[in-house]
């Protein structure tokens, strides 16, 4: 996650480096740390199935990140929650500015528009707290040492849900011992898919492992576990 914020900063315009922290109240260097530990990005596609010719189309899609922090204090879980939340508000107060009736000297009135973060609120349920305000949606919650925010409240929903009940499921892995520093990973949920042998399982996890010059691609299969009646 951390090499990732780092191409996606260096690509940033240099005023807009300096003028996000000021305008929506945040710190990059607060950003860096908190992808500094170990993560996975989630891709999900918006409808039941994903078709080929909307497959690389970044717009049917929704996506979130779990992120395990490393150091698992309840007090500095929730001050990063804090901060999250009054940045994603700040966001949405310019973008969505409230309406304020002001009248001039003499009578005239007129239109101001004021960025006001306290139009927006966050609901809670269960682990998660979200916004949704028209076409946006942000999610954020955490459970034990996890962190996760996503666009989707279903999908982060799901994650947590998937996170807590893994061990209903069979995991055909070589090693998940790699993951680390080095490694990219992707996680497919196969029943999405229309036609092809990964259709037939739950989820499919691709491990990338890089170190210099060598590469390494390992796989996991996971599926249900079938019960009893």
């Amino acid at each position: 996650l951390k090499d990732s914020y780092r191409e996606l900063f260096a690509a940033l315009p240099d005023d807009k480096k300096e003028e996000w922290p000021k305008k929506y109240g945040f710190n990059w260097n607060e950003i860096e740390d908190l992808l500094n530990n170990p993560g996975v990005i989630f891709i999900a596609s918006k409808s039941n199935q994903i078709g080929s010719k909307d497959a690389l189309n970044l717009e049917k899609y929704n996506y979130a990140i779990l992120i395990n922090l490393q150091q698992n204090q309840d007090g500095q879980i929730q001050d990063t929650l804090k901060k999250i939340k009054k940045t994603v508000k700040n966001i949405l107060a310019f973008k969505y500015p409230a309406r304020k009736t002001k009248y001039l000297p003499g009578g005239t009135k007129s239109t101001e528009l004021i960025a006001d973060p306290k139009q927006f609120n966050f609901k809670k349920e269960n682990n998660l707290e979200f916004i949704e305000y028209k076409k946006c949606r942000f999610s954020i919650g955490h459970q034990d040492n996890s962190l996760i925010v996503s666009n989707s409240k279903n999908l982060a929903e799901n994650i947590l849900k998937n996170k807590e009940n893994k061990k209903n499921s069979q995991i055909s892995c070589n090693t998940l011992n790699n993951i680390g520093k080095y490694s990219q990973i992707a996680i497919i949920n196969s029943k999405q898919l229309t036609q092809g042998l990964l259709s037939y399982l739950d989820q499919t996890l691709i491990n990338l492992r890089q170190k210099g010059k060598e590469i390494n691609l390992e796989g996991c299969f996971i599926w249900p576990i079938a019960t009893k009646h």
